[in-house]
């Protein structure tokens, strides 16, 4: 069964830029733990198969890391320095990919 499109006039990632703006600023306030929202946002709106759920997956594992990395307190001043890069990283990429991906004409 196939999906219908919630806009049939054009691509599924034509939005206005205050929707881009939102959904961009969704890994920021969520602290990474939502870098996946947008992604899964994208691959419910594709047919099954496509490179936006592998994005999503990815993601969604990136997240599901950096939970069990900040929940089991490392003690160690070194591995918590590199949980809190990994954090910022994750943040980072889901930005810039959430940006580069929401932008106009990309399908």
């Amino acid at each position: 069964m196939s999906r219908p499109s919630v806009d049939p006039s054009g691509s599924p990632r034509d939005l206005p830029l205050w929707h881009r703006v939102v959904w961009t600023l969704v890994p920021v306030v969520t602290i990474g733990f939502g870098a996946w929202l947008p992604f899964a946002y994208w691959a419910y709106r594709q047919p099954r198969g496509s490179a936006d759920h592998r994005w999503w997956l990815g993601f969604a594992v990136a997240s599901a890391v950096e939970l069990v990395l900040v929940f089991t307190r490392p003690d160690d001043g070194l591995v918590s320095q590199l949980v809190g890069a990994y954090v910022l990283l994750l943040i980072l990429a889901a930005t810039v990919a959430t940006w580069l991906k929401s932008a106009p004409g990309r399908a």
